[in-house]
């Protein structure tokens, strides 16, 4: 079905709809539209009309694989054009699509960083960095600047979180 969402926007829609007539609910896929070209897609599970967990395109060439909260993007994987087969970020997002929370960077299947992001891909707060992508090192990043000599306390703060975020990695 089609359906204006916004002047100059239509969406199409194939898939499930739940008890309320036109509310998407199950398994689906959407393609939004701007001035009749391709502006995004969704293909994967809704809940009360809005992504709850699928996969979502867009015209600029990123790409977001994960769950979603209130129908925005928050914890999964980032692709960045050209690939969209090596995630450039995982972890926890912000609804700009933005690095937040605990995640881990990769470049070429070798992770960069793993620790706190706070809407860049620079580390901001705990975190591990990697030397030659072999040697780890704990540090409080500053703007993705690492300062040495965290406490125990933080080192194990740092290790609970990293434990957790790779229990839940997608």
């Amino acid at each position: 079905s089609n359906k204006i969402v916004a002047p100059g926007y239509t969406r199409t829609f194939e898939g499930e709809y739940g008890n309320v007539p036109g509310k998407r609910e199950g398994q689906g896929s959407s393609t939004i539209y701007k001035d009749g070209k391709f502006y995004q897609s969704f293909k994967g599970e809704f809940k009360k009309n809005k992504p709850h967990y699928g996969t979502e395109k867009y015209s600029n060439g990123y790409k977001y694989e994960g769950e979603y909260i209130n129908g925005y993007p928050s914890f999964g994987k980032l692709y960045a054009p050209p690939s969209d087969k090596q995630a450039l970020y995982i972890g926890g997002l912000n609804s700009k699509l933005q690095p937040n929370g605990f995640g881990r960077i990769v470049l070429d299947n070798k992770t960069l960083a793993i620790g706190e992001f706070k809407g860049s891909t620079r580390l901001e707060g705990l975190g591990f960095g990697f030397v030659d992508n072999q040697k780890k090192f704990a540090a409080l990043f500053s703007n993705d600047e690492p300062k040495f000599g965290i406490t125990e306390q933080q080192l194990k703060i740092l290790q609970d979180k990293e434990k957790a975020f790779l229990k839940r990695e997608i």
